[in-house]
């Protein structure tokens, strides 16, 4: 008997992606992911905007779970 702690197809209700590269490039970026919440919604935009802003010549692939 397998155990089941959740549904996997409820995991991820909603994708928004915000990226016109080809698909090539996105293979080679730095991907970070944030697993945030309501109340560090915020913080994590100004951390992107800080990476980004301070690593203009690496590609980067933002995943932001809520």
């Amino acid at each position: 008997m397998s155990a089941h702690y959740f549904n996997p197809q409820e995991m991820i209700n909603k994708t928004i992606i915000f990226d016109e590269r080809p698909a090539a490039s996105v293979a080679s970026s730095f991907h970070v992911a944030y697993g945030i919440d309501k109340n560090f919604l915020f913080g994590c935009g100004v951390s992107i905007t800080s990476v980004l802003l301070h690593n203009n010549d690496v590609s980067f692939v933002f995943h932001v779970f809520y």
